[in-house]
């Protein structure tokens, strides 16, 4: 659990009366008859646990048990030698009366850390740690797993206020490794728990390949001294919105250290219970049934968990299941009778003609599968999926499966397959990042919605996100201001994105149809979701109170439709190293798209802008790859400029262009100075008809 969040997870402090009528309620509404979910199965699925929200019937779903708070220094030894063992031993109790597995979360850690421990010398503070691992050892000697350090890499215990403990010197510091001070904690707890599975916890490694990799050089370190038994990989929300292929690769680099994996702290949001039913048939699957993965721990189930402005419980208040609890429990109990279970039918699609188009299907409890097309089964298609390398007419017509397993057969639904001819491609997305200044010098963002009818648009103004885990960018803007204008009319303007919460819901469920990255709750970026009617658009970014530092504006389509971002453009400041300018964009489509991609510096001067970029130059990259670049530009592309509506620069001026034909995917065009020269800079991106 993210430092962050950690003061509002499922063990926050309710209102005595709230807690008295949800037990009230939930036992009139419904009585689930158990038992425990994973039941019979080789892998456990357990759950995040208080007695105040998530006590309830907690045995009945679940057969592993992960205090969310009680266990955490700060909340047992909050006054030095006064121990509050109270919630710690009820979670504790209830394992061992219910014969399930018990984890401690967690021994040492950078956050919910007792703030006298900040006071002490190293050594006082090394003799406390010690007597802290004691204390635990003596009163649960029949612990099954401890998470001995949690989040390793992002919240070390090396800072001074909030409950940041301050003590990573006392146990050794970075060292040689970069990681004594894991070492000596892990060394620490093998010496006090000797029968204990040791993990060490950790989030965004699914998501960040990078991530993935540095966390496979710190469980070597203590695989090698024989000090670890397990990995523990966070699986909440933000960490598991890229595809699946993306998250298993990150997991297989991960199982490639030779040890189980346990998925703790998963939940699956909810702002509507489709939502997250079609998310938890994502993505539970791909933990559940990777060969490394030996057990799955949910962070809360009921109201009051974490995630609770999410939606992410799958109880309801009065005690009823939501649909992907009622999912969840068919797919665990699916192989118990043998019977397949299908929980994610073919879906019906549109291919394109001469492309390559795959049907999928998703069950357990199968041994084997036969497509159809039309009645007539299709030889040789005896797969979960059904892939067509290269479609044609033909192709077009109704694909179902047959599952089959130990208890029976099932046939899906049918899904539809239409063909059609290729699309040209357009852009897709737009984003930004730069640096914001002030008055002349802010971030201007400008934008053309082509077409005949109304866009809906999603407009993120970046800034203290920036600086976290995994971006780490320096001088990030602190509080972001997003204005958007047609001409002179100010159409919109949003400071703090999740400020309103029907605003809120709706901008959460834009950006996890469009693919955008989760901000963290209650940060300070900054957020419209419009509906616009084509035209010329603007957006600005600005500092609030006059403030200044880096920040990424994007832009998304929400929904499908022929109206599309035709232009993208922004106007910045142009620093060096880290300061320059970068713009990203999307093509999509099946047919390469031409597009005219400009760098105004000088010629920004016949507008007035004072303190231009004296000699931009440009370079295009897909991924690390450069696919083109230019100091000054070549007057023979001036025909490009007029197919698309542009004005001509003056030829000899050391603005910088490129005309390129590319094809679908990720682009980023960065503007520098010439010889580290700063000012500002106008990036532009056009398809040319």
């Amino acid at each position: 659990m993210t430092a962050a969040f950690a003061r509002t997870f499922i063990t926050r402090v309710l209102p005595a009366a709230f807690v008295a009528a949800l037990v009230a309620a939930s036992a009139e509404a419904y009585t689930p008859s158990g038992p425990p979910l994973a039941t019979g199965k080789t892998k456990y699925l357990g759950c995040g646990y208080d007695t105040a929200t998530q006590g309830l019937d907690f045995e009945k779903y679940f057969n592993q048990i992960t205090p969310g708070n009680a266990a955490k220094w700060g909340s047992v030894e909050y006054v030095r030698d006064v121990m509050n063992w109270t919630e710690l031993d009820a979670a504790y109790q209830l394992a061992k009366t219910n014969h399930f597995s018990f984890k401690l979360h967690t021994l040492i850690w950078g956050a919910q850390q007792p703030s006298w421990v900040e006071t002490l010398s190293t050594e006082e503070q090394l003799q406390e740690i010690q007597e802290w691992f004691a204390a635990l050892a003596a009163r649960y000697p029949d612990v099954d797993m401890i998470d001995v350090v949690n989040e390793p890499m992002s919240d070390p215990p090396d800072r001074p206020g909030e409950g940041g403990g301050n003590y990573i010197k006392a146990l050794g510091g970075t060292g040689t490794t970069g990681y004594d001070w894991v070492i000596r904690a892990f060394q620490m707890a093998r010496f006090h728990f000797p029968r204990a599975k040791l993990l060490v916890n950790e989030y965004n490694v699914t998501n960040f390949t990078q991530r993935a990799q540095s966390y496979v050089t710190l469980i070597k370190l203590l695989k090698d001294r024989g000090l670890i038994d397990a990995v523990g990989i966070q699986g909440h929300a933000f960490s598991t919105t890229p595809p699946n292929a993306t998250l298993k690769a990150n997991l297989d680099i991960i199982a490639a250290a030779g040890l189980p994996i346990y998925i703790t702290e998963m939940d699956v949001d909810g702002p509507t219970d489709q939502v997250q039913l079609d998310d938890y048939k994502r993505l539970f699957p791909l933990f559940w049934e990777h060969p490394s993965v030996k057990g799955i721990t949910l962070w809360g189930f009921r109201p009051g968990l974490w995630r609770q402005d999410q939606g992410a419980y799958i109880v309801q208040a009065d005690g009823t299941e939501r649909p992907a609890l009622v999912w969840l429990r068919d797919y665990l109990q699916a192989s118990a009778n043998g019977a397949p279970l299908i929980w994610n039918h073919p879906r019906g699609l549109t291919a394109t003609r001469g492309e390559a188009a795959t049907l999928k299907v998703s069950a357990a409890g199968v041994t084997s599968y036969q497509w159809y097309k039309d009645g007539a089964p299709i030889a040789g298609a005896t797969g979960a999926s059904l892939k067509i390398d290269s479609v044609s007419a033909a192709d077009a017509g109704s694909y179902r499966v047959e599952v089959a397993g130990p208890g029976g057969s099932a046939l899906s639904d049918a899904a539809a397959v239409s063909v059609a001819e290729p699309r040209a491609n357009r852009l897709f997305n737009i984003s930004t990042r730069s640096q914001v200044g002030t008055d002349g010098n802010v971030m201007i963002a400008g934008f053309i919605v082509s077409g005949d009818s109304p866009k809906t648009v999603l407009l993120r103004a970046w800034g203290p996100t920036l600086a976290q885990q995994p971006f780490n960018v320096a001088g990030s803007l602190a509080d972001p201001v997003l204005t958007l204008f047609q001409g002179d009319v100010s159409l919109a303007s949003n400071d703090n994105w999740g400020g309103e919460a029907g605003t809120k819901a709706a901008i959460l469920q834009a950006a996890q149809q469009v693919g955008a990255y989760h901000w963290p709750d209650g940060s300070k970026e900054a957020a419209l979701l419009v509906t616009l009617e084509p035209g010329d658009y603007t957006a600005i970014v600005s500092g609030k109170g006059r403030t200044t530092g880096v920040s990424l504006i994007e832009g998304f389509e929400v929904g499908a439709g022929a109206t599309h971002f035709y232009n993208v453009s922004t106007r910045s400041v142009v620093l060096s190293n880290d300061g320059v300018q970068i713009a990203g964009f999307i093509v999509r489509g099946d047919t390469p798209k031409k597009v005219v991609i400009r760098a105004s510096g000088p010629a920004l001067t016949k507008y007035g802008v004072p303190g231009v970029l004296e000699n931009p130059m440009i370079e295009v990259r897909h991924g690390n790859d450069l696919v083109a670049k230019n100091d000054d530009w070549d007057a023979a592309i001036r025909p490009d400029f007029q197919k698309c509506g542009i004005d001509n620069w003056a030829v000899g001026s050391k603005d910088a262009a490129l005309v390129l034909t590319l094809n679908p995917g990720d682009y980023t065009a960065i503007v520098s100075g010439k010889d580290n020269g700063t000012g500002v800079a106008l990036v532009e991106v056009y398809e040319e008809n």
